[in-house]
């Protein structure tokens, strides 16, 4: 992508569960490139799982919403 000076911004949802464990990604918005697209849902997939939630919240789980941006240095 770097390469061809391609650029974009994907939106991704999730849910996280308590026990930090990643369910139900999905695509928002499209970047409008495929290899930006599919390098985000990566990126989210790698970072889990995540912390399991404080004993605080009560949730069982957490709708997320995240923008990952793609721009070039210039």
């Amino acid at each position: 992508a770097q390469k061809n000076s391609v650029e974009g911004v994907t939106r991704l949802a999730f849910t996280v569960l308590r026990d930090g464990e990643l369910s139900d990604l999905r695509m928002v918005r499209s970047s409008g490139s495929k290899i930006l697209d599919e390098a985000a849902s990566a990126a989210v997939t790698r970072a889990a799982p995540f912390h399991p939630f404080p004993k605080m919240i009560k949730q069982s789980s957490l709708d997320m919403q995240v923008a990952i941006v793609y721009e070039l240095k210039r």
